[in-house]
């Protein structure tokens, strides 16, 4: 597995864990389906975790005692002396320490499954115990063959539960208590997933009523930190929000369903996603508007726009439509949002006012000069155009895309195409564009883009431009005869489009 530049799903970001915990990360990324890298970085530590569609799948560590030959020692599953003869094979062929313990039969293909998964929770779930440190989201494309095998939901509740400092608890616990909270339906989480105690199933029952977070702590037995972690897990993952949020009374969405083995003992999931397009939560998206309102104050465009000195006005440009995507007015039509919404038309006024000044487009006052000096003035600049429509604002990314996919740069005409869609998620033209896009940006999962391009013919069998790039996903997966019929239909509707 590599990190490979320019194929990715997510933008490079770094910041520091103090702020930003490692729970919160990791349960981003699986909410998002995100597929990256995410390094942590503590003094010489580093640990570098690849991530395939929101869920773990490696997790590279400089620690000694976290390598999986370590891991089978510790745990006395092979010998020391197994152990040393194994890790020296494997240095010098230069292949992974599995590939010789599956050789010599001192572990069975299943059983060396079950050790990758349960080494990659334990590699994880020291993390949760890092209080300072810096991380970086770096762009990573998984390999043919590559899955993820541990559920991050999960993890995330049993680091939580029982690893994240009781300090960082306390401070996330605070705001909880200061109103009634009752069981959310706003999750994507299936409790059984979970695999929650007795104690934490019968809190869960408790909260389906509104109910005062004092009294919990007060009514039964449960010790105070297990209950105060229980309720962090919970708030974080969605389970549980306060009653005039507006959470608990929501439309339930379609939740992430997993297929789980029996037997497993470790927090461990295929997930299959039922989910049909990618939507922030909206409590999470509140909170992250509210921070990025209170830090933008004093900040200079440049330090606003994150970029450095001498940036070229295409990244200037691409930077402020992905602010623009950001601070869309669709994403706060739900009730949820609405104390955001107004914070965020401050911020996309701000980012307006920056990529002006940016871009060189925004009016000086002119200052008297010797007329000797004075040259033929240019041609004003446009002004540039904001419109809360979101409609028009789909329009422009779509525009954007279209000239990115001209290019061949189909990563940009991806996320653009995505931006566009949260603005006008009707547009069936752009959900098109966009599984096309995805097929270009990684072809060895044509198979997947086909099915979605042929989902939509379902729903809009007229729709030319479908069958078309249906045509050209066929081809690339051998099916001449389906390639065939897509594109004789296409051109049918096309020429009949034009009549």
């Amino acid at each position: 597995m590599s990190v490979v530049p320019g194929n990715t799903t997510a933008r490079s970001r770094t910041g520091s864990l103090a702020e930003h915990p490692f729970e919160r990360l990791l349960f981003d990324a699986f909410l998002a389906e995100r597929t990256c890298a995410l390094v942590l970085r503590k003094r010489q530590i580093k640990k570098t975790i690849l991530i395939d569609r929101g869920s773990p799948a490696e997790c590279i560590s400089t620690l000694g005692h976290e390598t999986l030959g370590q891991f089978l020692l510790g745990r006395e599953r092979i010998s020391g002396a197994e152990f040393k003869d194994c890790l020296s094979e494997a240095a010098s062929r230069q292949v992974r320490i599995g590939e010789i313990l599956l050789e010599r039969s001192l572990l069975q293909p299943d059983e060396l499954a079950d050790a990758l998964r349960q080494n990659l929770a334990y590699k994880l779930l020291e993390c949760f115990t890092w209080t300072d440190g810096e991380f970086k989201i770096e762009p990573w494309l998984p390999e043919p063959g590559d899955a993820p095998v541990v559920d991050s939901a999960r993890v995330v509740f049993a680091g939580i539960s029982k690893f994240v400092p009781p300090d960082r608890v306390a401070a996330a616990l605070g705001p909880l208590l200061e109103r009634p909270l009752a069981a959310s339906a706003q999750s994507r989480i299936a409790l059984g997933d979970l695999r929650l105690s007795p104690t934490q199933e019968q809190l869960l029952r408790k909260l389906r009523q509104p109910t005062d977070p004092h009294t919990l702590f007060h009514d039964g037995d449960t010790p105070r930190d297990e209950l105060a972690r229980m309720l962090y897990a919970c708030s974080l993952m969605g389970l549980v929000a306060p009653v005039d949020s507006g959470l608990a009374a929501l439309v339930e969405p379609p939740r992430r369903e997993a297929v789980l083995e029996e037997d497993d003992e470790e927090m461990i999931a295929i997930e299959i996603d039922t989910s049909a397009l990618d939507e922030s939560e909206p409590w999470s998206l509140r909170d992250e508007i509210a921070a990025e309102y209170r830090d933008h104050q004093g900040k200079s465009p440049r330090d606003l726009f994150d970029l450095p000195a001498g940036a070229s006005a295409d990244s200037i440009r691409a930077r402020y439509l992905e602010l623009c995507g950001r601070y869309a007015p669709a994403q706060f039509q739900h009730s949820a949002l609405a104390p955001a919404a107004e914070m965020a038309a401050e911020l996309l006024h701000v980012a307006t006012s920056a990529y002006e000044e940016l871009s060189g487009r925004r009016t000086e006052p002119q200052t008297e000069v010797d007329p000797r000096a004075r040259t033929t003035p240019a041609e004003p600049p446009k002004p540039v155009e904001i419109s809360p429509d979101p409609r028009r604002m789909a329009g422009e990314y779509a525009r954007q895309a279209r000239e990115r996919m001209a290019s061949g740069n189909f990563a940009a005409a991806t996320g653009l195409l995505t931006l566009a869609l949260r603005s006008d998620p009707a547009n069936r033209t752009g959900r098109v564009e966009l599984a096309y896009a995805r097929f270009r940006e990684f072809p060895d999962r044509a198979a997947e883009s086909l099915q979605e391009l042929e989902g939509l013919l379902q729903a809009a069998p007229k729709n030319a431009l479908a069958h078309l790039y249906s045509a050209e996903v066929s081809h690339a997966v051998e099916d001449f005869d389906r390639a065939s019929e897509h594109f004789r239909a296409g051109c049918a509707l096309w020429e009949s489009e034009r009549a």
